[in-house]
């Protein structure tokens, strides 16, 4: 897990993670969001998706061969899946189809068991 911090002006405004691997250890080109945040004041200024896109520049630097960026959210999160659908993710599927066609138990993997949808963004 790699932990970033999103700063503006020297101040910390947001946090942001990824994991290296994804559900399937032998595809090493497909990470996961870990988290994403930024503090209410800066959200739709642009700060988050660009904090978005230097996420995956840092990705990209750390292996080219960056496939997909994977999230997982709360279908009524409507807010957090409007903003992943405007910089380009996609729907993938609920997380229950998604752990039944990995062959992984949902309580294995995703920690937070509120989490209902899977969203990717090919890159």
């Amino acid at each position: 897990m790699e932990n970033i911090l999103i700063q503006k002006d020297g101040e910390t405004i947001g946090i942001t993670g990824f994991y290296r691997l994804g559900i399937h250890p032998k595809n090493p080109n497909e990470y996961w969001l870990g988290w994403f945040g930024i503090l209410p004041e800066y959200r739709g200024s642009g700060v988050s998706k660009d904090s978005i896109d230097k996420l995956i520049d840092i990705i990209m630097g750390e292996n080219p061969k960056f496939e997909k960026l994977m999230v997982y959210l709360e279908e009524d999160n409507h807010r957090a899946k409007r903003f992943y659908e405007k910089i380009g993710f996609k729907y993938l599927s609920t997380v229950d189809e998604f752990c039944s066609s990995s062959n992984i138990e949902k309580e294995d993997y995703f920690v937070i068991d509120t989490v209902d949808i899977v969203m990717y963004k090919t890159i």
